[in-house]
């Protein structure tokens, strides 16, 4: 089987008892703190690599590729709706991204050269990745849709870029003071800051969903093992042990926990284990390669009904519950009307008709869009101040539905 390069330097890393890796991590993409959702992870368990998702402890994994190319590196959207990924190996291999189930998947680069390594912005507008289109490895973003692709490093020895959760930072590995060690840079590109410098490897850096610490992979014992450190690079600590080597970690959202892969049976499967390095669980228990785990983000659903807060009318049905009936233009009358309204938004939210759902609501904004004049008169609340509550949070659900 044709193998990745990793680091462009380095192609195969051989561990224990003639087992190979191929290293890479997905990103910590959340925003602290935050739900744990799947774990996404590439696999040859059917052949080629495809890209798979599991719940965290290992059960109900569902292959979401099926490609005849080898699809690795998956990469969840801050809002776990979205994976990127690559497909293809070496100037065949391109960037991809497709729903949470597998469904829509669509191309993102079409570059001669190979693309590898995305990673989402925390806002969901970009994604970072690595190429080597110049001649040289280099990182580069582009828009979320595959658009405004721009080079961001050019020393020609950059790889696995992580986008901090806070937004501000990007943390890759590079070679370029000759040996493989964790740098940070600002999210356009400048301010380069070397965070490693041990004379092995320190590759992989992952961040914790708070922007806080850093885990990454290292060899400066002699073997692949996880450590973490600050996002200033103080307080390098191993997480991992094993002689045989571990490697590719990542976080889970509500920073808990790190996932990530291990040769320590004698095959490549991923583990979970808390973040200070303890109750190390092995989750899959493919003869094949298991690798690359992503942790998926799970947007906050206070009530439960697969909404997320965010896009749930709700929000707002609770505030006008909560206002005194004097505050309604027509009293109760206004209050049931308004809030029959907000069900029948919610519907169609949950049917999916998102447009639909904007429509209703910007009709539902005329009956909160001024107090006090005579052209206002058909305002459902009289009190002003509701008012601008309401109308704000109508304001912001049409934007998130947008």
């Amino acid at each position: 089987m044709q193998r990745r390069p990793f680091l462009v330097a380095l192609a195969v890393l051989s561990l224990a008892a003639g087992a190979t890796l191929v290293a890479g991590a997905g990103p910590a993409g959340a925003t602290f703190p935050g739900a744990n959702g799947k774990i996404a992870y590439a696999s040859d368990r059917d052949g080629n690599f495809e890209i798979y998702a599991m719940n965290a402890d290992g059960s109900s994994a569902s292959r979401l590729t099926t490609s005849p190319d080898d699809d690795e590196f998956p990469a969840w959207s801050p809002d776990g709706t979205k994976i990127a990924f690559t497909e293809g190996v070496g100037d065949n291999a391109e960037i991809y991204a497709m729903n949470s189930d597998g469904g829509q998947q669509t191309r993102l680069t079409t570059n001669t050269a190979p693309d590898y390594y995305p990673v989402w912005s925390p806002d969901g507008n970009k994604i970072a990745f690595w190429s080597d289109r110049a001649g040289a490895a280099g990182i580069y973003t582009m828009n979320a849709d595959g658009t405004g692709q721009a080079r961001l490093t050019t020393t020609g020895n950059d790889s696995t870029p992580k986008w901090a959760p806070d937004g501000r930072r990007i943390a890759f590995a590079s070679a370029c003071d000759g040996d493989w060690d964790i740098y940070v840079m600002n999210a356009d590109g400048t301010g380069e800051q070397r965070l490693t410098t041990s004379p092995g490897l320190d590759i992989e850096p992952s961040w914790s969903p708070d922007s806080r610490k850093l885990s990454f992979t290292s060899d400066r014992d002699g073997g692949l093992r996880i450590y973490v450190m600050n996002a200033d690079g103080t307080g390098q600590a191993p997480l991992t042990t094993d002689a045989a080597g571990d490697y590719s970690s990542s976080w889970s959202p509500d920073g808990s926990k790190i996932a990530f892969v291990s040769v320590r049976d004698g095959n490549n499967e991923i583990y979970v284990m808390n973040a200070d390095g303890s109750d190390q669980t092995r989750v899959t228990t493919a003869p094949r390669f298991d690798y690359q785990p992503d942790w998926q983000s799970l947007p906050a659903d206070s009530d439960g009904d697969g909404i997320p807060d965010a896009r749930d009318p709700d929000v707002i049905g609770n505030v006008i519950s909560a206002l005194p009936a004097d505050a309604f233009a027509g009293g109760g009358g206004h209050r049931t009307a308004f809030l029959s309204r907000l069900d029948n938004v919610q519907r169609s939210i949950a049917a999916g008709d998102l447009a639909g759902a904007v429509s209703a609501l910007q009709d539902l904004r005329r009956k909160v869009d001024g107090c006090g004049s005579a052209a206002d008169h058909d305002d459902w609340l009289a009190d002003c101040t509701a008012q601008v509550q309401v109308r704000t949070l109508i304001d912001q659900l049409i934007a998130n539905l947008s």
